[in-house]
């Protein structure tokens, strides 16, 4: 397990000296406060007391956690996108580029191989997708026919749009269809357990092919219950979230947040800020609209925030100003931050 705190001296945790032939003590590793104190989380606050929690309400399975938190949420905000107003299409220096107002939200995908591989492994017949990845969607169906039902996601500007020729043997249906028809349905549907297998998540395949690695709802569960109460997570948090979710540390905080009835608000590396590639001139971007109060990040991310509010800050010619300083650098290990706004 990698801690990413300062190890506590023994003469701050005043453990006892193990007996003679007896294993040494556990390494103890903290974080200190503006004061300098040795800290840590609070035993008595909700992310402490998640793993009891879950415990008591017979929570062992992902769907158990969505069903539990909506019986009792009910009507209470869960998760949000942002609304897309217009979308610009222009060439510039040869290159064509769209421009957003206020932002359409995608996460980072695999190579057109990647998902093919992942496809056909895990010998998926059901597709999820989004209205602008239709085109992507039917390069992949080209390469891997075993695609029966794409169930998708509308565009809030033109809808389902045109369907590609390729998948008119598919059944394409748009989600809002789906679920219409599961309202009307009164099926008992069989209840996964902890041991069952709830996501196959796949490796970016950055140094060979991409690797499937079959996480149990215990695997997830036992990661949220280890991370959550370690960021010290308070009522009313707003989380953005702008990372993909084949990133496991992205998809357990998801998960964290929906049991601890927090906000989340769905963003892209590519609308993050108004400085960001996607973002129409005039148009504020996702950190501005969500105001969130925690995000996760990787360091790529957040050179880029850094650069783009240097930018402002030496455009606007602000006096004796001080470049931010970048997250990572060539010295330093690289770490998936998470970052208390």
């Amino acid at each position: 397990m990698t801690c990413w705190g300062e190890e506590v001296p023994r003469s701050v945790t005043e453990e006892r000296r193990p007996e003679s032939g007896g294993p040494p003590p556990p390494r103890i590793f903290g974080v200190r406060n503006e004061k300098g104190y040795w800290v840590q989380n609070d035993p008595g606050s909700t992310a402490a007391r998640l793993k009891d929690d879950l415990q008591a309400a017979g929570v062992t399975t992902l769907p158990a956690i969505l069903e539990h938190t909506a019986r009792t949420l009910r009507d209470k905000p869960c998760m949000g996108t942002r609304e897309l107003l217009a979308r610009h299409r222009f060439v510039e220096n040869g290159v064509e580029k769209e421009k957003l107002t206020l932002g359409e939200y995608s996460f980072l995908t695999h190579a057109l191989q990647e998902i093919v591989l992942a496809l056909s492994e895990a010998e998926v017949s059901v597709i999820i997708t989004s209205q602008s990845l239709l085109g992507r969607t039917a390069e992949v169906f080209q390469n891997y026919p075993g695609i029966k039902h794409v169930i998708v996601f509308e565009d809030q500007l033109v809808g389902l749009g045109t369907v590609p020729e390729v998948l008119k043997g598919v059944a394409v249906t748009p989600f809002k269809d789906v679920v219409e028809a599961g309202e009307c349905l009164s099926l008992s549907l069989p209840q996964p357990t902890g041991s069952d297998v709830a996501v196959i998540m796949y490796t970016s395949g950055s140094v060979s092919s991409p690797k499937g690695v079959q996480l149990t709802h215990n695997n997830i569960l036992s990661s949220v219950v280890s991370y959550i109460p370690m960021m010290d997570f308070r009522p009313n948090e707003r989380f953005l979230a702008f990372l993909p979710l084949s990133h496991v540390m992205e998809f357990c905080c998801l998960i964290g947040h929906v049991w601890l009835n927090n906000l989340i608000l769905f963003g892209s590396p590519m609308t993050l800020t108004s400085r960001s590639p996607k973002v129409m001139e005039g148009s504020l971007g996702d950190v501005q609209v969500a105001k969130p109060t925690y995000m996760n990040a990787v360091p790529l991310i957040l050179d880029r925030v850094v650069m783009g509010v240097n930018q402002a800050v030496a455009e606007e010619g602000i006096p004796g100003h001080q470049d931010v300083q970048g997250s990572s650098g060539a010295q330093e290990e690289s770490k998936d931050p998470c970052i208390r706004l």
